[in-house]
């Protein structure tokens, strides 16, 4: 157990350092060995996360003997792992083929992402994706595919690139559906997606728009869980109520004290502030709802990561000086996460950890 969670640190830190080193120096090769890392541990490991049988019996037992048509009368699980699954069969591979295709589409639109929104600190970002974000994809393989596509759709929106920013949707509904809960805040979204400080009716408009959703969002989302389209996620379970309430109240804290900076003007100079705090919002939201609801809860996961890649940008508040050491205790907080939830809670059953080669 102590040499996977060795394991997972190093090659965790190793990415971002790549990533620091390819960034600065413009290096390609540096930048890709930083993706590469992680989309292959996660591609290549075996018997390893809660869902990892269910995704092997898709791939080996119920892709191969069904047709197209066949598959859509079988259930509500979506085309894009059927059609991933069949060019992995096509090939004679193994079902590496279809964990290693899923974990690229978990990594890499979070880095693009994270190069659209131009966030501060790109690398350490990264790093907290990784560290507390990116075990999840061992247990929730299409979700957090989906949600990182919903993040570059998002970020291409942000940029102004409309047309653009439906591909990765389309993508991420035919990985899971649940991505289309993007189109229920959308209005929010662009809303609060271009100007950098925040007016009395702009906070007034977020409040109504949160209360709203906690008065009205079980009802509705219940609604919406219960349809065929959603109704084989409610098998998933989630963290206890005490370890969600913690992790709300941890949540809400952050969001609170970017909050109260960006009201003071702290973030005027980071374009990208005002919607990160609004998604934030979005996101405790979801989760106190989800306090009752263990499906809603997954949805506060599209929202989730924009909270936390915000959480570099906390310098902006500090001078240059002070500036390595806050990043430090950043680093400090992605790793304790990190322990907390996957060793200690053993989040997504990502220990021990063992490749296709061999285990710890």
């Amino acid at each position: 157990m102590q040499e996977s969670l060795i394991f997972y640190i190093s090659i965790f830190l190793a990415s971002a350092v790549l990533m620091r080193i390819g960034q600065k120096r413009k290096n390609r090769l540096f930048l890709l060995i930083s993706l590469l890392i992680p989309i292959l541990a996660s591609g290549l490991r075996y018997n390893v996360g809660t869902d990892f049988k269910n995704y092997e019996n898709i791939y080996n037992g119920i892709v191969p003997n069904l047709d197209l048509k066949g598959y859509m009368t079988y259930g509500p699980t979506e085309l894009g792992i059927y059609f991933i699954s069949n060019i992995g069969i096509a090939l004679n591979l193994d079902s590496w083929f279809m964990f290693t295709a899923f974990s690229a589409l978990t990594i890499l639109p979070i880095y693009y992402g994270i190069k659209n929104f131009n966030l501060k600190h790109p690398s350490t970002a990264y790093l907290l994706y990784l560290l507390v974000i990116f075990p999840v994809s061992f247990n929730a393989v299409r979700q957090l595919a989906a949600m990182s596509m919903v993040f570059l759709s998002v970020s291409l929106l942000y940029k102004r690139k409309n047309i653009a920013a439906i591909i990765p949707f389309i993508a991420a509904v035919l990985v899971h559906k649940s991505s289309l809960i993007l189109l229920v805040f959308l209005p929010a979204i662009l809303m609060f997606i271009y100007k950098t400080n925040f007016k009395f009716r702009e906070i007034f408009s977020m409040f109504i728009v949160g209360t709203a959703i906690l008065l009205g969002g079980s009802a509705i989302f219940s609604t919406f869980m219960q349809s065929s389209i959603f109704s084989d996620y409610s098998q998933y379970s989630s963290i206890s109520n005490a370890a969600a309430g913690s992790m709300l109240m941890l949540k809400f804290i952050i969001f609170s004290v970017f909050l109260t900076l960006i009201i003071m003007g702290k973030f005027h100079k980071l374009a990208y502030s005002r919607l990160f705090i609004a998604m934030s919002f979005l996101e405790i939201t979801m989760l106190v709802i989800g306090l009752s609801s263990v499906d809603i809860s997954r949805f506060a996961m599209y929202f989730s990561v924009f909270s936390l890649l915000f959480i570099p940008s906390i310098t902006e508040v500090f001078t240059r000086q002070v500036q390595r050491p806050i990043l430090l205790l950043v680093l400090l907080y992605g790793l304790i996460m990190f322990f907390m939830q996957y060793f200690v809670l053993k989040g997504s059953d990502i220990f021990p950890y063992q490749s296709i080669f061999g285990g710890f």
